[in-house]
């Protein structure tokens, strides 16, 4: 059966999880639906659970443990739209949460969880939503790809010189050979030999592992339903295309000039003079050669204190993690969150900003994804990532906010997208 997916694509506060849940309300009342989210604390507003504000794993509250078939209840918002659908949260039972997340699917439970556990989904998992029909809601899309670093090239070609690792006939997908088990080596390589069975395991230029969640996965769901904002420049977008799957979007909500009063751009030209060229700011400039790292930190620090005279709940920045510690020395680390972070409202009353990346697909997946027949729109991928980090301020509950965006090719990027220049593009 063909997979069909449907992208809830809107502006951050458009109402894409109100939309979400509105459409999961009315489904059939036997529907299985499994709904996942970046955040704990977002399971419980899907579900209308609560939990205890000192419960560091935030699990929802119990009313009583026995119901006779090892199915925690719990204290449900009567007034909740989903409330009838008694949304279980795979972390209470006994055992790991993919076994709980095992033992839910095989009872037909409507589920709610974090994208971290499902991009770790198993087999086991995967054949019992396929029995059950489920329909698959993710709020945010996956991370689709990242490196894979628990094998190092020096392992990997010894592997391949003891005959237990080989390369599909793509010319990607890694293989392994498990009757070349050592008994000494079994538990060391289990996992990655399972992870091969899933072909999620790519070798790219010969040198470096590269994990991919398994399609296998989403073609087990009925239906998959995904909420977020300019989906065709993501690494799942590309990826759905590289294993030749269609999708249908939904396109709805407020447009970036509606907005655009709010957000007051840095326009110093000293400020920003170490951000003009093309690949200024960029990770390797950055990271690999440390170039302007003492007067990125400078420029940092005259935005926040001579510039703007904020206090420490006033202020949001990113950088690349690697050079987080340095730039900050010691001054804004309470203020720093990574540039790929989404969903989260903890820093929802900042009004200071600095976005002090320059973005660019990693060569590596880029090459992956070449290799499949796909690719992925740098600008939109760059454009995306940047108005998510910007959206964790207070401009998501209407509010102004002072914005430093160092490098010119992303600063002009949002102006573009203020004017509403790439909605023809999305």
């Amino acid at each position: 059966m063909k997979l069909k997916i449907k992208v809830y694509d809107a502006m951050m506060g458009s109402g894409k999880t109100t939309k979400l849940i509105e459409d999961i309300s009315a489904l059939p009342a036997d529907s299985n639906v499994i709904y996942i989210t970046p955040l704990l604390s977002e399971c419980h507003r899907v579900a209308g659970t609560s939990y205890d504000e000192e419960d560091e794993y935030k699990r929802p509250i119990v009313q009583y443990e026995d119901t006779g078939d090892g199915i925690e209840e719990y204290i449900y918002d009567p007034k909740h739209i989903l409330c009838n659908r008694r949304f279980r949260h795979p972390n209470l039972s006994e055992g790991s949460k993919m076994e709980t997340l095992l033992f839910q699917v095989k009872h037909g439970c409507n589920i709610v969880s974090t994208h971290s556990l499902f991009r770790a989904i198993n087999p086991k998992v995967v054949a019992e939503v396929k029995n059950q029909g489920y329909i698959l809601v993710l709020d945010e899309v996956l991370s689709i790809y990242q490196k894979f670093d628990e094998l190092k090239l020096e392992e990997v070609e010894q592997l391949f010189k003891n005959e237990i690792l080989s390369v599909c006939e793509d010319g990607l997908t890694l293989s392994f050979n498990k009757s070349k088990f050592g008994e000494t080596d079994h538990t060391r390589y289990q996992d990655i030999a399972d992870l091969c069975d899933m072909r999620q395991l790519m070798l790219v230029d010969g040198k470096v592992v590269v994990w991919e969640f398994p399609i296998s996965a989403l073609q087990a769901f009925s239906e998959v339903w995904i909420g977020t904002y300019l989906f065709d420049g993501s690494q799942m977008a590309a990826y759905l295309k590289a294993h030749s799957v269609d999708y249908e979007m939904y396109r709805f909500g407020k447009k970036p000039s509606e907005i655009k009063h709010l957000i007051k751009i840095e326009e110093s030209k000293i400020l920003n003079k170490i951000g003009d060229s093309k690949g200024s700011l960029s990770h390797q400039q950055t990271v690999s050669k440390k170039i302007n790292i003492e007067q990125i930190r400078k420029n940092l620090n005259t935005f926040f204190r001579a510039k703007n005279k904020t206090k420490i709940p006033d202020r949001l920045w990113t950088i690349y993690k690697p050079a987080s510690r340095e730039v900050s020395a010691g001054r804004y680390a309470k203020s720093w969150l990574p540039y790929s972070t989404k969903a989260t409202n903890e820093w929802k009353d900042t009004w200071c900003v600095a976005y002090m990346v320059n973005l660019f697909v990693n060569p590596m997946i880029m090459k992956l994804l070449a290799q499949k027949g796909s690719n992925m729109d740098q600008t939109l991928y760059a454009l995306s990532e940047m108005v998510q980090f910007i959206w964790r301020s207070r401009i998501r509950e209407g509010k102004e906010i002072s914005l430093y965006i160092p490098s010119k090719r992303m600063r002009e990027l949002l102006k573009e997208w203020l004017n509403d220049e790439y909605e023809d593009k999305k």
